[in-house]
């Protein structure tokens, strides 16, 4: 009988470490995926030479919300930037609860063109509650030197803007339209409430709406010139203007019905009055002339 063989126990090699990187890669890539979102290495040219690793725009309004919050206008525009600046624009708005608002997106011309006459006609209304209804619950704004989010900071915004801008009249021009997107130049005049100065205003709106039809994005730039009254070239009458005039009209004829009634009534009081006297008149003459008729039979029967 031979030696007794002895079972060695067999281990697996180390794995390569390429095989050890490539499987790591894939769990990472697997789960971002798995979360909805993937990740982006920028260029070093992008921001002043550094690498950033930033999400894509699955999760950039989480970021810039949380990145607006008690910021200084100047940070909140290095956060706009960085999320905007390749142009894909901002994602992971909140869900839309509001109804339908027409026209929806993708836009062609006919579309467009109505988004824009009726954004138009609502800036023209200079009612911010009116005019934010158009925008998503979280829209995100540029405008000018202001950066802000929400319905509203929105009305916050137009009521300081429209109780500075009066008289003031907007035209807006379809510059151009693709898929969820709009292009628009607009000019509008108006007054400073505070000088009396009389302004134009130049400017550039980029929009970019939700699949309700809500506006989520806009950034606009804009340009005031200053001009006198006669340079201006909106004089139309405005809906405010037509339905202050028309409440002064039927004030003035609720005015007129309610004089021409006082006066009536003050006629007809009058005339009361007048009669009154006159049968009291009337009274009393009857009542001299049984007393005297009264006196007069009293001598007799004396007599």
């Amino acid at each position: 009988m031979g030696p007794k063989k002895v079972e060695v126990e067999k281990t697996a090699p180390p794995p390569d470490a390429a095989v050890v990187y490539g499987m790591t890669a894939l769990a990472v890539v697997t789960t971002i995926w798995l979360c909805g979102s993937t990740l982006h290495l920028l260029a070093p040219d992008d921001f002043s030479g550094a690498f950033l690793l930033r999400s894509t725009p699955v999760s950039t309004m989480m970021i810039l919300k949380d990145r607006f919050i008690d910021a200084s206008m100047a940070a909140r525009s290095s956060a706009y930037t960085e999320i905007c600046q390749d142009n894909a624009g901002p994602g992971g708005f909140d869900k839309n609860l509001d109804a339908p608002r027409g026209p929806f997106p993708p836009f062609n011309k006919d579309t467009a063109l109505q988004k824009v006459k009726k954004a138009e006609a609502a800036w023209n209304s200079r009612d911010p509650e009116l005019v934010a209804m158009a925008y998503s619950s979280d829209a995100l704004w540029r405008n000018r030197d202001e950066l802000f989010i929400g319905r509203e900071e929105i009305k916050a915004f137009l009521t300081r803007k429209w109780a500075m801008e009066t008289n003031y009249r907007l035209v807006k021009n379809l510059w151009s339209w693709h898929d969820n997107r709009i292009a628009v130049r607009f000019t509008y005049e108006y007054q400073h409430a505070e000088t009396g100065q009389w302004y134009r205003c130049h400017g550039n709106e980029l929009w970019q709406f939700d699949n309700k039809g809500y506006m989520q994005h806009r950034d606009m730039s804009g340009n005031d010139i200053a001009i006198e009254e006669s340079d201006r070239l909106y004089r139309w009458e405005t809906e405010a203007e037509k339905k202050a005039a028309e409440a002064a009209e039927q004030a003035a004829k609720t005015a007129a019905e309610e004089a021409a009634l006082a006066a009536e009534e003050k006629k007809q009081a009058e005339e009361e009055e007048k009669k009154r006297a006159e049968e009291e008149e009337m009274r009393r003459v009857e009542a001299e002339l049984k007393r005297a008729e009264e006196e007069a039979a009293a001598e007799a029967e004396a007599a």
